[in-house]
């Protein structure tokens, strides 16, 4: 009588293909729950009798297939096997070529039978149109707490959505799927192509998330506009505790933002901005930041690595010699940071005086009557801030 365990079907699908068995495939005695194998280049022909296997393994929890040059003639009949195995709970196919199976991975994750709490796809050629798929997938899941997308090719249509404003790119629909998902609370999109529209509606949806306590963007193109984005996002996103916006092409002026955004929030505890330029002013407001962080009930954390600390950007707001006039638009996070430190320093350094203070609508400027207590050592004007 045939048996239909895992040890003889394996055997008997290595047989049909003329194979040798692989002592690669044998269980670890210290990890059983797990199908281990990755980095071993195995490719389609000799995978394919393990996944003829897998569902008839007990109680997996964990599959890595990580780099081994695998194509949607194994992952599809893998994806299709998934949703047998209810215990399985973290999958990492990066590094493999996925094409038509991505439809198949989008239906298997939105599926009630999911398990997932980690999908991990670095590598994995996922575009922007695989990435919107997933998206929406994910808006459907309750299941997935890590997302891991990096090294992929989010971003790349980016140049067509002056063309097409109907285009939705990777960063838009993460950014929507965010704004809707209530369990991922780590997600890696490092080393892709956000940028520009894509990287502010991908920024925009930090505010509205509650979830989210890791957030990895390095190595994209978020500059200036996006950065100021999320340093506004950050003043009411309290969940949120660790940023990585690593080679983002950010300026003195973005980082100056977003060190103004973590005195208002309380739960950053880390956040990486090496290989920017942070310039004298994004530096000392990143140091102000930490101070302030001290004094505090937390601890702070910010990596400099490989930063442009001492560029001076003529016409920037300057903490440290605030003395002048100061025109600032409203509708921008930068002018409203401006604004928040003018407030502070007018009641909490000494030697500061606040002169005047007038808003403008519609073209005409206002006098806005305040109370601050402040010393008369100097002076320190502002003259007007300006909503456009």
């Amino acid at each position: 009588t045939e048996q239909r365990t895992p040890r003889s079907t394996y055997l008997r699908e290595v047989e049909k293909r003329s194979l040798p068995p692989l002592s690669l495939v044998m269980r670890h005695q210290d990890k059983p729950n797990g199908v281990y194998l990755a980095n071993r280049g195995l490719g389609d022909l000799h995978m394919a009798p393990l996944i003829e296997t897998i569902d008839l393994l007990p109680n997996v929890d964990t599959i890595n297939l990580n780099d081994n040059r695998l194509t949607d003639a194994t992952l599809m009949p893998l994806m299709l096997k998934l949703t047998s195995m209810k215990s399985l709970t973290h999958l990492d196919l990066s590094f493999n070529k996925i094409d038509d199976s991505s439809e198949v991975i989008m239906d298997y994750i939105k599926s009630p039978e999911c398990c997932l709490t980690t999908l991990i796809l670095n590598g994995a050629d996922v575009d922007d149109t695989e990435a919107g798929n997933l998206s929406q997938a994910l808006a459907l899941n309750s299941s997935l707490l890590t997302l891991s997308l990096a090294h992929n090719l989010l971003g790349n249509d980016e140049p067509k959505v002056a063309a097409n404003k109907d285009m939705i790119t990777g960063g838009v629909a993460i950014g929507q799927m965010l704004e809707v998902n209530k369990t991922i609370t780590k997600l890696d999109l490092s080393w892709n192509a956000i940028r520009l529209g894509s990287a502010e509606k991908l920024a925009m949806s930090i505010r509205k998330n509650s979830t989210l306590t890791e957030l990895h963007l390095g190595h994209n193109g978020f500059g200036d506009n996006a950065t100021q984005i999320i340093g506004r996002a950050l003043k009411t996103n309290h969940t949120l505790t660790a940023l990585d916006i690593s080679y983002n092409s950010l300026n003195p002026k973005s980082v100056a933002v977003l060190a103004n955004s973590l005195v208002f929030n309380d739960k950053v505890s880390y956040v990486n901005l090496d290989g920017n330029i942070l310039g004298k002013v994004g530096t000392q407001a990143m140091v102000a930041a930490i101070q302030r962080a001290a004094s505090g009930v937390r601890s702070m954390h910010i990596s400099f690595n490989d930063c442009d600390c001492r560029k001076v950007e003529h016409g920037l707001f300057d903490p440290a010699n605030p003395a002048g006039t100061q025109i600032v638009d409203l509708s921008t996070p930068y002018g409203v940071m401006v604004v928040d430190e003018c407030m502070y320093l007018a009641n909490f350094r000494a030697g500061v005086t606040l002169l005047k203070l007038e808003y403008s609508a519609g073209g005409a400027f206002h006098r806005v009557p305040l109370n601050i207590e402040t010393t008369s050592v100097g002076n320190f004007s502002i003259d007007a801030f300006r909503k456009t």
